[in-house]
């Protein structure tokens, strides 16, 4: 129960701070932390995450309603056209998971881990240009990118349990103009749907799930999804981003050392 709920508070933080990427550390910790199978590990991620978002989507809207928080806009058109655009790709994902081996499914998760962690690490221009403003992607690039990206995020979240923040977030700033403020903001409605999704796909797993470390881990998460929101208004995003990179390099040797010698062996 410990672990759950400094797990919770951890993804919590990456929800409410970064828009997401607390799915990257939930499915490792169930796994290893709580002794999920994968599989199982998947699911419960899904309930915690999108528990997370919620709590984001709900400060950031009430801070918005208020005056009491700067740039803390929600897209909630884009986001909801977002998160239904990924259905194919999560039904696709959650029936590519069932199919995998769960040593190689979780060998594979290591790799995402460290590529998204490179790409943290390089960063990019475009992105930081972002951060200042509004850009007007033309229409067919905006289509094709929230289609693209759309469906591998919910191809990510159906296989792994992940909400596709840490792909969502570069899409909508760099792809298509959507300062980073807002960003981080409609990237939570996306994961909320993509989890929502998911989960609906995910249904008969669910009721094997062990429900009260699960609810402690999700209420943990809410309370870190409210500190992350604060937090996310005082440090600058490409220092969040940088930190988390690393807890992502040392996860992924983590998880690469516990499934790949039983792959390979």
């Amino acid at each position: 129960m410990v672990i759950a709920i400094v797990g919770g508070l951890i993804v919590g933080l990456l929800v409410g701070s970064l828009g997401g990427g607390g799915a990257i550390l939930a499915v490792p910790l169930l796994t290893f932390g709580l002794g999920l199978p994968p599989h199982e590990a998947t699911v419960a991620s899904l309930v915690v995450v999108g528990t997370g978002a919620l709590a984001g989507i709900a400060q950031r809207g009430t801070s918005s309603s208020t005056g009491t928080g700067t740039g803390t806009s929600i897209r909630f058109t884009l986001g909801i056209a977002f998160g239904l655009a990924g259905l194919p790709g999560a039904f696709l994902g959650s029936r590519v998971a069932g199919m995998v081996d769960e040593d190689v499914l979780m060998s594979l998760f290591a790799v995402i881990l460290a590529v998204v962690a490179f790409t943290m690490f390089r960063g990019t221009r475009s992105e930081n240009a972002a951060e200042t403003g509004d850009r007007r992607a033309p229409k067919w690039r905006t289509r094709a990118v929230t289609l693209a990206t759309a469906t591998a995020t919910g191809f990510l979240t159906g296989m792994f349990g992940v909400g596709g923040g840490f792909l969502v977030v570069p899409a909508l700033t760099i792809a298509l103009g959507v300062p980073i403020t807002s960003a981080v903001g409609t990237s939570l409605v996306i994961v909320a749907i993509n989890g929502a999704i998911s989960l609906g796909l995910h249904a008969e797993t669910a009721t094997s799930l062990p429900w009260p470390a699960i609810a402690a881990m999700s209420a943990a998460t809410v309370a870190g999804a409210f500190a992350g929101t604060a937090v996310s208004r005082r440090v600058e995003p490409r220092t969040l981003k940088l930190a988390f990179a690393g807890i992502l390099l040392v996860v992924a040797l983590a998880t690469a050392a516990q499934s790949l010698p039983r792959v390979l062996g």
